[in-house]
């Protein structure tokens, strides 16, 4: 159904388009002839495919991420504007020349770079607005059930595969990068027990991404100020307000705890 809509839209937007760029150029001619109408179809044809690969290139775009761009531009514009301002202000300065070319190619650097940074800036930290922003939410929060944040000794107990399989946890699974990473890492240790646990805990992922039900997600956000992966699997679960899946009950013992 929803395929079915989307190639509705997409049809009804490039007839628009040929419509549009047909009138466009047909009225503004002072006579029209067969000419303007090719040429306006031509134009119609050419914008809406340029549209419709374009709609296929941001497919994998999801809302958050489109949320956090926007915001990102926005951010990044007032911060090209207080640059523009001050640099305005040194070209006010006597004993400041610089040509009017130069300065308007300047201007547009720093439109740029105040754009790019922006929206860097936003994507790489949008889970960390809702702590910093409370009513600014770029991860959709789930009405039913919470996720569940995979940690290494659950990878390493055979009873999440059966348990993934099963469906009962369907589309919650998540795993940190940062936990992966460090898996990679240990996978290569010289310490025959850490090298086991990590092989065991990739094998074990591998066969979760082999459930095509299952859908696993891979969460980006990493916590470069904490050194210990438990803290940053904590700290992870609070901002996502989500549950750890874990096989081992000391971290959360120590957790309730600290608490």
């Amino acid at each position: 159904m929803k395929k079915h809509s989307l190639f509705c839209i997409r049809t009804l937007l490039f007839i628009l388009c040929i419509a549009l760029m047909t009138s466009y150029s047909v009225g503004t001619a002072h006579h029209a002839s067969p000419l303007d109408w090719i040429w306006g179809i031509s134009l119609g044809i050419g914008f809406g495919i340029t549209l419709l690969i374009i709609d296929h290139l941001l497919r994998g775009v999801n809302l958050r991420l489109f949320n956090a761009t926007v915001l990102g531009l926005f951010v990044g514009y007032l911060l090209a504007l207080a640059a523009t301002t001050l640099f305005d202000s040194v070209l006010r300065l006597p004993s400041v020349h610089i040509h009017a070319e130069t300065v308007s190619l300047l201007k547009i650097i720093i439109l740029l770079a105040g754009s790019f940074l922006g929206v860097m800036a936003t994507v790489r930290a949008s889970e960390e607005f809702y702590c910093v922003i409370p009513f600014i939410r770029f991860t959709p929060k789930e009405a039913k059930s919470k996720k569940l944040i995979l940690d290494k000794s659950s990878l390493t107990d055979g009873r999440v595969i059966d348990l993934a399989a099963s469906g009962i946890i369907d589309h919650r699974l998540t795993i940190p990068r940062f936990l992966v990473k460090e898996l990679y890492e240990q996978e290569n240790s010289p310490d025959e027990m850490k090298r086991h646990r990590a092989r065991s805990a990739l094998a074990a992922m591998k066969r979760l991404e082999s459930i095509p039900s299952l859908q696993l997600h891979y969460h980006d956000l990493d916590f470069p100020d904490e050194e210990e992966t438990p803290k940053k699997m904590h700290r992870l679960a609070r901002l996502l307000d989500a549950d750890i899946l874990t096989a081992d009950i000391n971290p959360a013992s120590q957790e309730t705890v600290e608490e």
